[in-house]
């Protein structure tokens, strides 16, 4: 019997990193390829709060040569008290689609 093994982990995935610091918050997209692969993505960010709202929108390619994370798409936002952030990471690679989300509301320290 031909074909993927059903038990086998994606060829492409991705994750948002979150890196917090003094009251913002620094977004990148992860992505991860077990093999070498080239694609497209989207990258976009909505954010609410009591600062005011910002939408954030980025696309472009990548190139992922080796088995290393890659880092598209940045936004460095404010994350006081009560805002609220959310992005949603897409993208296609390898005759496939990948996508992942990021949802979080900051208790303000």
């Amino acid at each position: 019997m031909g074909g993927m093994d059903a038990g086998a982990p994606p060829a492409i995935t991705c994750t948002v990193d979150a890196t917090r610091s003094k009251g913002a918050i620094r977004l990148r997209g992860r992505i991860v390829s077990a093999v070498p692969a080239f694609g497209k993505y989207r990258f976009e960010v909505l954010k609410e709060g009591r600062s005011g709202n910002s939408n954030v929108s980025q696309s472009g390619s990548f190139s992922i040569p080796t088995s290393e994370p890659v880092f598209v798409g940045e936004a460095k936002l404010d994350f006081s008290r009560s805002t609220r952030i959310r992005v949603q990471f897409s993208g296609d690679a390898l005759g496939a689609q990948f996508a992942c989300a990021f949802d979080e509301v900051s208790n303000g320290k």
